[in-house]
This record gives structure tokens, C-alpha cells and sequence, in this order.
């Protein structure tokens, strides 16, 4: 029986694109996803995001542009000859700054893309081989079992490198913490493609914390393997908390009838009535099985119940 200890996870930070999430150390040029630690390749804490490098060279190399109009209008000044060429030599300077810098404005985001896919053109080698030292500074932390610093940077590396591998040691970390509801859990970006018992277990851990983590990556994973999740010792209720998390939208249910009309008798009274609810607003003609089971069940079930009245 492993021990679970308590633990509190630093707070990760959830970002809407993956390379959102490196940074750069300012010292040896190494980028990394663990800003958190000291460099692994110089031991240093100077870093800078990704994201900001490239807004810092996009800012300098409109700063540049601007520096050169004004040099120009500086240039023209010198040159003119009279006051009508320096007052047009003003007016031609501002027009050109304004225009620059509206321009600049206007193309700011577009500059930012293009000049992170230059930069990822040019490093993705490196970027690689510095990835695959954070992911040996995890392993050292897993094998040392430190398992809560070990399992903070493979959520890091994680959404940079998606791997089964570091899927699945994420797993191993998990399944030693004593898990709890204010904690920041991840289940979605834990889904292995082969069937893991370790990663069923921690399924039904979730179910009972945070039911609404379980996604459409989830419930496939559960469909998938249905037969041995059954075989487990909570299968049948991670089967049953699975359909009733599939009553989230209509979506699911036309994606997952099949599979749900199975369990339509195992599911708890609050949820049938949900469902009850979808089938009474949907007349679907591909839903027809769930209709007759889902009426069939509460016929037998909750015959007389005030609650089921509408729909009998």
C-alpha cells in the first residue's frame, strides 16, 4: 500500500497557448519551463517569458524604425535652407512618426506571431534539447522521490512535451497525495491511449472531488475501455458518474446514447430527472432506445413519485 502524504502543489498557471509557458534565461541563453527553479545550465534566476522576450524585440525594433524618423527630420534641419523647408521638414517628420507608429499599433499582434515563429524557426533545435534537460531535472526529483517537486515541473513540461511518458509519471505522482477539493487537479491532460488501472483509480478519486472535470477526452477513455473499468473494484460507479457527467449537453448524449442506455437504471434520482428533462425537450428520432429505457425505468423505479409526474 503506497503512502499518501499531504501536499500543497504551487499554483500553476493556466495559459491559452502552449509556449506561453517557456522562458529564457537571460544569463546562458537556455530556455526552460521551470522558472521556478534556478537554471539548470547556469544555476542563475535570471529569466524572461517567451511572450515577453518577444514583445521586448518587437518594441526595440519599432523603437529603431521611430529613432530613424527622427533622425531623418534631424538630418533635414541641418539641410534646409530656409524656415519653409525646416516647417515642411517638421510636418513631413510628424506625418511619417504618426504614420509609423499607427501602423505599428495596428500590425502589433501580427508582429508578435511573426516574430515568435522566426525565433521558434531558428531555436526549435535547441528549444528541444533544453526541454529534455527540465525533463531529466523531473526524473532526478521522481527517482529521489521527491515526488511533489518532481510532479510541479512535469505539469510544466507536460504542455510543451505531450507524452504518454510523462502522462504517466504524472500519474505515479498523483497516486501519492492525499488529493482534496481545493486543489488545482488536472484529469483531461492525464488520458494515456493504452488502459492504466493506476489512472482509473485516480478517475474515481476526481469523481468524488470535482465531477466536472470529467471532458469528452475522459468519458472516450471510459467508453474505450469499458469492459475493464467494469472489472475493477469501483468501475461500476466511475461507469455511472461517467454517464451522468455525459448529461452536461445534448452533444454527448447524441455522441453516447448507446453507451448510456446501459446505465440509465443506475443513475441516481437528481440526474434522471435531467435527463428526463433533455429526452422531454428532444424528440429525436435516434434517441428512441433511450426513451424507452429511460421510461421503463422509471415506471419501475419511481412509479407514483411527484417528481416524475410530467414525464409519465
Amino acid at each position: 500500500m503506497i503512502e499518501r502524504k499531504l501536499v500543497k502543489l504551487k499554483e500553476f498557471s493556466h495559459t491559452p497557448y502552449s509556449y506561453e509557458k517557456l522562458s529564457y534565461c537571460l544569463n546562458c541563453n537556455t530556455y526552460t519551463t521551470l522558472s521556478h527553479k534556478p537554471c539548470i545550465s547556469c544555476g542563475k534566476s535570471k529569466f524572461i517569458s517567451l511572450v515577453k522576450q518577444i514583445e521586448l524585440i518587437t518594441k526595440t525594433h519599432y523603437a529603431i524604425h521611430n529613432i530613424l524618423i527622427i533622425m531623418a527630420f534631424f538630418t533635414a534641419i541641418a539641410f534646409s535652407a530656409n524656415f519653409n523647408q525646416i516647417l515642411l521638414g517638421v510636418f513631413a517628420a510628424f506625418a511619417a512618426l504618426a504614420l509609423q507608429i499607427f501602423v505599428q499599433r495596428l500590425y502589433y499582434k501580427k508582429h508578435i506571431q511573426y516574430t515568435l515563429a522566426r525565433i521558434v524557426r531558428e531555436d526549435i533545435g535547441k528549444m528541444k534539447e533544453d526541454m529534455e534537460q527540465d525533463l531529466q531535472s523531473a526524473m532526478k526529483d521522481f527517482e529521489s522521490e521527491s515526488f511533489k517537486d518532481a510532479y510541479e515541473s512535469l505539469r510544466e513540461i507536460g504542455v510543451i512535451i505531450q507524452s504518454d511518458f510523462i502522462r504517466e509519471l504524472k500519474i505515479q505522482c498523483l497516486k501519492r497525495f492525499e488529493l482534496r477539493k481545493d486543489m488545482d487537479l488536472e484529469l483531461d491532460t492525464l488520458i494515456v491511449e493504452d488502459y492504466n488501472e493506476d489512472l482509473i483509480a485516480y478517475i474515481y478519486e476526481i469523481i468524488k472531488l470535482n465531477n466536472d472535470l470529467i471532458t469528452k477526452k475522459v468519458m472516450d477513455y471510459i467508453v474505450r475501455y469499458e469492459e475493464q473499468v467494469l472489472d475493477e473494484r469501483n468501475g461500476q460507479a466511475i461507469i455511472i458518474n461517467t454517464c451522468e457527467a455525459m448529461l452536461k449537453s445534448k452533444g454527448y448524449i447524441d455522441i453516447y446514447k448507446d453507451f448510456m442506455v446501459k446505465y440509465i437504471v443506475y443513475m441516481r434520482k437528481n440526474r434522471l430527472i435531467r435527463l428526463c428533462s433533455l429526452l422531454a425537450s428532444n424528440n429525436k428520432p435516434d434517441w428512441q432506445e433511450l426513451y424507452e429505457e429511460t421510461f421503463r425505468v422509471i415506471k419501475e423505479k419511481y412509479r407514483g413519485d411527484a417528481s416524475f409526474g410530467a414525464y409519465l
